[in-house]
């Protein structure tokens, strides 16, 4: 109701009439009446401190509306002590490393980027020290980099010196080969030695009486030809069948480059003559089976000698003979 005069009371029936009202300024109302504006709305006033949460209004009529009341002074010392979900302007904001500003709440407060060239600043986008700065997912790096030290885990970066030392103290250099197929072994320990680079069809094999430990060896006969001479030469390492065809009375020469328990086939074939004969040099040794060695003597006809290397007697000791293919 505009410019309706109303009176506050405790109770919506009943009750007592509250008289200790003023209006904002503190100035006691008229009668203890407050009058509503042209609207009909009732504008602000003050009530007694121990006023009820709730004040009942009649404007007359017989019916009183019910009007909330607030405790100004107990809000506003609850939102200064921080209580009811309000912080208190005694609270700071602190500026941290990098950041300028902050202070109490009892203002407006702003935080600034602090940038610098400084420790505990921050760079601008525009500085000059990071441009060129390589992102964290990867880039290229045209600079040298330096690092802090020996790498001390997996994937750690290494420093040139460190390399040079390990390779220094470890390495094993390119001139202990000088030759294709050549291997690297162990000869003892911590100890490293080259194998010469064997003849085709050889394999390495185990044998401790070799410096290197291995020692290379055929897997597949290997034919050699032999040059028809009045001592006949055999360079055992050659392989492991060896043939000749007699143009005269020869003597077969002692092998050499033999291996401990290597065994070795000879082929000794008649020219179109025949009738040559064959003697043996020292190296060769006879048992009580094979007591000696003579020859087919018919044109182009073939034997076989078998023997086998025995390196403590320094002998080729013949196994077999086998006459007239």
């Amino acid at each position: 109701m505009p410019f309706a005069a109303g009176t506050a009371w405790t109770a919506r029936s009943g009750g007592t009439q509250i008289t200790d009202v003023a209006d904002e300024s503190s100035t006691p109302l008229p009668s203890s009446q407050v009058v509503t504006d042209s609207a009909g709305a009732i504008a602000p006033f003050l009530g007694p401190d121990d006023a009820s949460s709730t004040l009942w209004m009649d404007f007359g009529g017989g019916t009183r509306f019910l009007l909330v009341t607030t405790d100004l002074a107990g809000r506003v010392d609850m939102i200064e002590s921080g209580g009811g979900g309000y912080v208190s302007t005694s609270r700071t904001i602190t500026a941290g490393d990098g950041l300028a500003g902050g202070g109490d709440l009892s203002t407006n407060r702003t935080i600034d980027v602090e940038f610098g060239t400084t420790s505990g600043t921050v760079a601008a986008g525009d500085d000059s020290r990071i441009v060129g700065a390589l992102q964290r997912s990867g880039g290229t790096m045209t600079g040298a980099l330096t690092l802090a030290g020996a790498p001390s885990s997996n994937l750690h970066a290494a420093t040139k010196s460190y390399v040079d030392s390990a390779v220094t103290g470890g390495g094993i250099p390119a001139s202990t080969v000088n030759a294709k197929g050549d291997l690297i072994v162990g000869t003892a320990d911590d100890t490293v030695g080259r194998l010469a680079a064997g003849a085709n069809g050889q394999i390495p094999v185990a044998d401790s009486s070799q410096t290197t430990g291995l020692r290379w060896a055929y897997t597949n006969p290997v034919v050699v030809a032999l040059t028809d001479a009045s001592t006949i030469a055999i360079d055992a390492s050659l392989g492991n069948l060896f043939r000749v065809t007699l143009g005269g009375n020869r003597t077969l020469g002692n092998p050499t480059n033999g291996v401990d328990g290597q065994r070795i086939l000879l082929e000794i074939a008649q020219d179109g003559s025949g009738s040559r004969t064959l003697s043996l040099g020292t190296a060769w040794a006879l048992g009580t089976d094979v007591t000696g060695i003579t020859l087919t003597t018919t044109a182009s006809k073939v034997d076989y000698i078998g023997a086998v290397f025995n390196s403590a007697a320094s002998k080729w000791r013949i196994l077999a003979f086998s006459r007239g293919f």
